[in-house]
């Protein structure tokens, strides 16, 4: 019975994750993407195989990335983190703005 209840689970997670309105990735501990669903893929634009693997500071503006080191020793030292950034899309647009058109 457990076995069926987490294969039922996995299944609601996986639907979520495809499904969700929301934007989610999900990192290793070098910061780099390990998994992110389709909605993340739409609006940053970049393909899966590009996104997978490139790490959190090369999403953010130049201007945030040293406060990025600041916030993971936060992180790591209080066991969460609130934190408030623009990201950029692969056409270097930033998550707040339209994106460019073709």
């Amino acid at each position: 019975m457990a076995e069926t209840e987490r294969l039922l689970l996995s299944q609601r997670l996986d639907y979520l994750g495809k499904y969700a309105n929301d934007i989610i990735l999900l990192f290793d501990e070098d910061l780099r993407v390990i998994e992110a669903n389709d909605r993340a893929l739409e609006v940053y634009g970049y393909g899966r195989d590009r996104l997978i693997g490139m790490k959190l500071a090369e999403s953010l503006p130049a201007d945030q990335r040293d406060d990025l080191e600041q916030d993971i020793v936060r992180l790591r030292r209080d066991g969460r983190l609130l934190q408030e950034s623009v990201h950029l899309r692969e056409d270097g647009s930033d998550l707040l703005s339209r994106p460019a058109c073709a």
